[in-house]
């Protein structure tokens, strides 16, 4: 089986759950990277004992902050002002729920653990290793829609619209903190979202930041304005600001019938089952892309096609 797509914490997850199918990754990059940033938690533990690593339950709590008040409560006008923020379009996003939930946080070296077993090739043609056996073999593609369409000269496109995501990493090393913590911002900041995950800041930008100084005075004062950290004492410090680019952060939905008949069709004529944020071109969580997996799996192996082929091996 090859697994076609770009570097990433998805596309290793899915050579974790195809692993019985003698996966083979072809990645784009030139080097194995980790290209997620922002916040990474989880709604279940599914994934932690699907891969037999331990994740720390936690409870985050939320609130809003809007012309320097702090909120607990969303409503319509914060939903759809946050929603228009971040997309350009006033649909359904989380700033809607802002109630204390139940997450699960994995360890930092979660990417280099997910890599531990599988095969993976590196500066591949993503065009070529999809569609050169002739749909011989499943393939699974977590290549971006829009890329794949262009390929084949797909009638009637969608528009694909999306924002990059702009994030800012570092670790509050005094005072001590222990915390789990998200605040959203649906006014005119250029960031949207600021997370403490145990003792580490992350702050998401829709718009880029002009510099290192700009992004350094926003940590500064979001810590002490809205989490109260106060950062005046010289007993207080950070570690270093570790700036970095998500290209495709924010993706605009396309039309639902034709996103859904792309789907299907590769797979009919050309045995190519996308999956993930890119392949599907929908943001989903990681924890429904594992359970998205696991329903392509058992529908891979429910052809008796497949299975023969894989009884000769």
């Amino acid at each position: 089986m090859k697994i076609v797509g770009t570097s990433g914490i998805s596309i290793l997850l899915a050579g974790q759950v195809m692993m019985r199918h003698d996966p083979t990754i072809y990645l784009k990059d030139s080097e194995l990277v980790n290209h997620h940033s922002a916040v990474l938690h989880f709604k279940t533990d599914d994934i932690s004992r699907f891969l037999n690593i331990p994740f720390k339950q936690v409870v985050i709590e939320k609130a809003i902050s809007f012309e320097g008040k702090l909120y607990t409560e969303s409503d319509l006008a914060f939903q759809n002002m946050y929603s228009y923020k971040v997309t350009g379009r006033v649909i359904n996003r989380s700033i809607k729920n802002i109630n204390s939930e139940v997450r699960y946080i994995a360890p930092d070296n979660l990417f280099e653990l997910m890599t531990i077993g599988l095969n993976i090739k590196l500066g591949c043609d993503l065009e070529h290793e999809l569609f050169s056996n002739n749909g011989e073999e499943p393939i699974l593609s977590y290549v971006k829609m829009p890329d794949v369409m262009r390929t084949l000269d797909y009638p009637n496109q969608p528009p694909f619209e999306f924002h990059p995501v702009y994030t800012t990493n570092t670790e509050i090393l005094k005072p001590y903190v222990d915390v789990y913590q998200t605040i959203y911002y649906p006014g005119n900041e250029k960031y949207y979202r600021v997370s403490i995950t145990k003792n580490k800041l992350i702050v998401e930008y829709i718009k880029e930041p002009l510099s290192e100084e700009e992004y350094s005075e926003d940590v500064f004062r979001i810590l002490e304005n809205d989490f109260r950290i106060d950062f005046s004492s010289s007993r207080c410090n950070l570690g270093n600001i570790v700036y970095n680019k998500m290209p495709v952060g924010k993706m605009v939905p396309i039309d639902e019938g034709i996103r859904k008949k792309f789907i299907y069709e590769l797979t009919d004529k050309y045995n190519i089952w996308s999956f993930g944020r890119n392949g599907t071109w929908k943001s989903i969580r990681l924890d429904d892309l594992y359970h998205d997996l696991m329903k392509i799996d058992k529908m891979i192996r429910s052809s008796s096609k497949y299975e023969l082929n894989l009884e000769r091996k």
